[in-house]
């Protein structure tokens, strides 16, 4: 009864509001994991992936500084200095807040309304640069303070699309959800009322082949 199944859907919405959670920490450690070690307190060693930004880091790719009027120059120049081949497909991740503001800073003096307008719109979605294609990304998540703190709202983090991939091991599906009927008899902890347990498990890895072959830049100014 207390489940309000087409009432206030409590459970349901409460499964949904977890894993929405559990995704979020996902998407943190895909992103800002650092690699190492750690022994839990039964004695096991826990091994930790290594995120993309430390991927780059590792790979010396350097965090280029710029402000919104730059920032197309600065890319234009990591573009061709990384560039593997004639043509590419990068992948462009930044908060919707950058982007906006880059766009705004490329268009901006170089658009003309005219009193039957009525829209105005300064994004971009897309640049070429003769032959290389960079496809944006909006990172809401990055605008959250509480999982990122400030660091990644003025961040940007340019990828050759073909190069990422996620990865896990053999036998074990990247993203498993448990469920166990616990009560007072078979289970610790356990209480007067039989209760549901229902969790998540992730195993996966990013993995950026030939890392040394992207960008990462801060918009300052913003």
């Amino acid at each position: 009864q207390w489940e309000l199944t087409g009432t206030t859907d409590y459970i349901q919405k409460t499964m949904s509001s977890a894993y929405k959670r559990f995704l979020v920490g996902m998407h943190q450690t895909i992103w800002m994991s650092q690699y190492g070690t750690t022994t839990l307190t039964n004695g096991q060693t826990a091994t930790a992936t290594s995120g993309i930004l430390e991927q780059q880091a590792n790979s010396g790719v350097p965090n280029q500084p710029c402000t919104p009027a730059t920032f197309v120059d600065v890319m234009r120049n990591t573009i061709f200095d990384t560039a593997l081949t004639g043509e590419s497909t990068r992948v462009v991740f930044a908060t919707r807040r950058v982007l906006n503001i880059i766009g705004t800073a490329q268009k901006a003096e170089k658009i003309r309304y005219t009193p039957e307008n009525k829209s105005w719109n300064l994004d971009i979605y897309e640049y070429e640069f003769y032959g290389h294609k960079l496809l944006l990304v909006p990172m809401d998540q990055w605008e959250d303070t509480g999982s990122y703190g400030t660091i990644m709202r003025n961040q940007v983090v340019m990828l050759n699309k073909s190069d990422i991939a996620l990865r896990h091991m053999d036998g074990f599906p990247m993203i498993a959800q448990k469920y166990e009927l616990m009560n007072r008899i078979n289970a610790n902890p356990g209480n007067l009322y039989n209760f549901k347990l229902v969790y998540w498990e992730g195993n996966v890895a990013p993995q950026v082949k030939r890392a040394w072959a992207t960008g990462r830049f801060t918009v300052n100014g913003i």
